[in-house]
């Protein structure tokens, strides 16, 4: 007899008595500390109330938990994780997530957690931000996100899956849901992302309940077909903006140099220069209970190499990146591991629905060009790191093939990808990550994007050199320059 799928609802806590709900343990997260949850709800029907009603209705099969971590519908990041350190230590399978953040500095803070729930294979259900923002932990490409705000263009109890991942969020879903309390009374869910989210918790749960074993990627591949509007199901392949899920990391530089001194935003276990695709094999059999992810950075991969590194990686269930300007990965499907490729931007930018109107407010755009024998990708770091520390978001975007991996946004430099593409994509980001201002960097000589701020880095006999607007001074070095920039742009656009 197959058991009882543990779930675990972070919320602002249930009332078991609207539902009749049975709930298994009641904590409360308070200062990082986790309490009981002797809260008095008296009639209220709390949000997490509604969410445990939806889950009850379409699962019966399940132990609800309960995690407040809410009050006033206001929480912290550091409840969050320890909410999902309490769910790791307590068997949880499944967890329900109707909160989120966009702000850059939480994204730090969740990303560790989020990797670890993964790799324990703990399940993250989560709501994206309902004014369309990159949502964090939804928008992770580890967790489940989930959207429902425009569910009205679906059936009853239906969902379909997005398959260019701007944002991250893969399923759009049914959320009005009609409910009947203990008083017989009709209660119908508002149409937001948080209440679509439950739907797919008890769905997930569904699956689990039948099939125990299943990793998330092989979780999501099941939602993936059973959903409506999948065009895409002959392809079979989600598209991921980023790969944000790595943590343990094996990295090989085939044929070609690194492009930076920064160091990995992920424990690099080996960083390895080869000059053959099979030098690789006997290093990921040696050193795969050590590893989620491998990265490949190449100029080209032959379709018949590409193959076999996917066939090893789903053999040892490891996570695959391939950074190359020339490759197709449009005959290997994802269902088994999380697969990542900058080809996939180029399909993202190209197939894009770009709505005018929605992200027409002004963001500020600065390119700056970059002297070659400059580490550029450092550069960008250090400016989305100086904007950030003062409480702004800073888009930081590059046409350097290793940048997604620093989490710096990759713009190609393509035939197949037209500058007004790129505009679109750069508007409907700066939107979605809430910027307050996005920065293009680049060692070419024509940037992509139209720019208000035109700034060159120069080295000249040793000594550097910035140049804003055809205006040069002087400076002293990388971080003179970015408080020189910092400054500039303060002063011009505040």
């Amino acid at each position: 007899m197959n058991r009882k799928i543990n779930i675990a609802i972070i919320d602002d806590g249930i009332n078991e008595k609207i539902f009749c709900t049975d709930i298994n343990k009641k904590i409360e997260i308070r200062d990082r500390l986790v309490y009981e949850d002797n809260n008095l709800y008296g009639h209220t029907i709390t949000h997490g109330t509604l969410c445990a009603g939806v889950i009850n209705k379409y699962s019966d099969n399940i132990n609800i938990n309960s995690i407040k971590i809410l009050n006033d519908n206001r929480g912290d990041i550091n409840s969050l994780v320890e909410a999902l350190e309490w769910c790791i230590n307590n068997d949880i399978r499944v967890v329900n997530i109707s909160l989120g953040t966009y702000y850059l500095v939480d994204e730090v803070i969740l990303k560790y957690i989020i990797n670890k729930c993964y790799r324990k294979n703990v399940i993250i259900v989560a709501a994206s931000d309902n004014h369309d923002y990159l949502t964090f932990p939804a928008s992770f490409g580890n967790v489940i996100g989930v959207k429902g705000k425009s569910s009205n263009l679906l059936r009853k109890n239906k969902y379909s899956f997005f398959y260019n991942l701007i944002d991250g969020i893969d399923i759009l879903a049914y959320s009005t849901h009609e409910l009947i309390d203990l008083k017989n009374r009709r209660i119908i869910c508002p149409d937001f992302n948080s209440f679509a989210v439950p739907y797919i918790t008890a769905l997930v749960a569904n699956i689990l309940y039948k099939e125990t074993h299943l990793t998330f990627n092989q979780i999501k591949n099941k939602l993936f077909l059973n959903s409506v509007k999948n065009i895409d199901k002959i392809e079979n392949i989600i598209r991921y903006k980023t790969p944000n899920c790595m943590e343990n990391v094996l990295i090989y530089y085939v044929d070609c140099k690194k492009n930076t001194n920064s160091i990995y935003p992920f424990n690099a276990i080996s960083e390895q220069y080869i000059s053959n695709i099979e030098e690789l094999f006997n290093d990921i059999k040696k050193n795969y209970y050590n590893i989620d992810t491998i990265i490949i950075i190449a100029q080209f991969i032959k379709k018949y190499d590409l193959k076999n590194i996917y066939i090893e990686c789903k053999r040892y269930n490891i996570n695959l990146v391939i950074i190359s300007k020339y490759i197709k990965f449009n005959n290997l499907n994802n269902e088994d591991i999380h697969v990542w490729c900058n080809e996939h931007i180029k399909h993202i930018i190209n197939n894009l629905i770009y709505k005018e109107s929605a992200y027409d407010n002004y963001i500020p755009s600065v390119c700056i060009y970059v002297d070659d024998s400059l580490d550029l990708i450092d550069i960008c770091l250090k400016i989305k790191e100086k904007f950030m520390e003062n409480g702004y978001n800073a888009l930081l975007a590059s046409d350097i093939l290793e940048s997604e991996i620093y989490s710096i946004d990759y713009l190609p430099i393509d035939d197949d990808v037209s500058k007004k593409n790129i505009e679109k994509y750069i508007q409907t980001l700066s939107y979605k990550k809430n910027s307050d201002i996005v920065f293009y960097c680049t060692y070419q000589k024509e940037s992509l994007i139209t720019q208000d701020i035109t700034i060159k880095l120069n080295c000249k006999n040793d000594s550097l050199f910035v140049n804003i607007n055809e205006i040069e001074k002087p400076i002293e070095g990388i971080l003179d320059f970015i408080e020189y920039i910092y400054k500039y742009i303060f002063d011009n656009f505040s």
